[in-house]
């Protein structure tokens, strides 16, 4: 009978749901050890907290939205060391982040991490300031992707139509609202709805990201530049005399990409294993977003022949322009559409993102637009 009890037992442990359970028991009890009970069901799996760390980054659609910095800061070189270079600091960044998420995994994120770093007497301070400025950032950057989104979606109707239809501004707001609007509808899903929603995002924003590298390199034909420009080549275009200090602007575009990878930090409380999981999902992230990044800037880089044709291009993003050149019309029309859906659901998981940080502030302080620090007393 005992014999019995025992393999029955054995049999229980080794079940995967009966794991989990056990999994998100012991978050709960880190969760609690932190000063928080938890309120959501964890739903996130391993793969899916590293497939919403990499959705928000948008990859395909981050490098379409930002290609300007790049040429303007310094052409070729502004595009492929102005890419590489910042992903290197962001990458100790995010190292550093993967280990105070493992030992406090809540969705407090950066707020609570400063609360405890900083010196005696002054966490609730340090906490305050760095809650208001993530939660002002993280809100700022729903409408920055999804104004983005709306160009997007401009520049493929001017292009669909030869640029006889051309938005007007108030038009290209009026697509922001309705994309807000359908973002907030999005976000309002289950926890376990969203987990299996950014297996879909993650997918679509590789396969776009690979089909585009290889479209861009074996499209173009001879007509790509030699090696040494494509890697060396520097044009300053941005006005300013200090050659220097112009290609630094070109870092504005993958400082705008690599900005979503404490969310996995945010969802925390919703993954199952957090402690494990989610610094996982951070450095995954920022590793495939940057790898990925530069491979397709490299592939823009050769087929670029001039700069300032590009940047005197009519539509709203230049990279509508490059693909236009290099894939034709029926090309360009074929694969930025789903440059677009990359970019939709990289707001629709930036929007899970802030409204996660918002809550976790709003829950310590009561509400957020208390100024009273005894309320971050962590």
């Amino acid at each position: 009978m005992e014999d019995k009890n025992k393999e029955s037992e054995e049999t229980t442990l080794q079940d995967p749901v009966h794991l989990n359970d056990l999994k998100r028991a012991d978050d709960d009890v880190l969760l609690a050890t932190l000063g928080y009970k938890s309120q959501f069901k964890r739903e996130f799996s391993l793969i899916e907290t590293v497939a919403f760390a990499f959705s928000i980054m948008g990859v395909v659609a981050a490098v379409s939205s930002t290609l300007s910095f790049g040429l303007v800061g310094g052409g070729h070189v502004g595009l492929v060391l102005g890419w590489l270079i910042p992903c290197l600091f962001v990458s100790t960044i995010a190292l550093s982040m993967a280990e105070l998420t493992s030992s406090m995994p809540t969705s407090a994120g950066l707020y609570y991490f400063a609360a405890k770093l900083a010196p005696p007497g002054y966490g609730p301070l340090a906490s305050w300031i760095t809650g208001w400025a993530n939660i002002t950032g993280q809100i700022a950057l729903v409408c920055s992707i999804d104004f983005t989104c709306a160009e997007m979606i401009s520049t493929a109707i001017s292009v669909g139509s030869d640029g006889t239809v051309v938005l007007s501004s108030g038009a290209t707001y009026g697509i922001l609202l309705a994309i807000l609007f359908t973002h907030g509808i999005v976000c309002s899903a289950a926890t376990k709805t969203l987990a299996r929603l950014n297996l879909i995002y993650a997918t679509i924003n590789v396969g776009t990201t690979v089909a585009a590298i290889i479209a861009l390199l074996v499209l173009s034909g001879n007509k790509k530049v030699s090696t040494r420009e494509a890697f060396l080549g520097y044009q300053n275009s941005s006005g300013w005399m200090n050659n220097g200090w112009a290609f630094l602007l070109s870092f504005t575009a993958p400082m705008w990409t690599l900005t979503g990878y404490d969310s996995a930090a945010h969802i925390s409380e919703e993954v199952a294993g957090a402690a494990r999981v989610a610094p996982i999902a951070i450095l995954v992230g920022v590793s495939a977003t940057a790898s990925l990044g530069w491979l397709l800037l490299i592939a823009v880089s050769f087929v670029i022949p001039s700069i300032n044709d590009v940047l005197a291009s009519d539509l709203p993003l230049p990279m509508g322009q490059v693909l236009l050149d290099v894939l034709g019309k029926p090309g360009m029309l074929a694969i930025w559409p789903f440059i677009i859906i990359v970019q939709y659901v990289s707001g629709a998981a930036q929007g899970v993102d802030a409204s996660r940080t918002v809550f976790a502030f709003s829950r310590l302080s009561h509400t957020i637009f208390l100024y009273d620090l005894r309320y971050l007393s962590i």
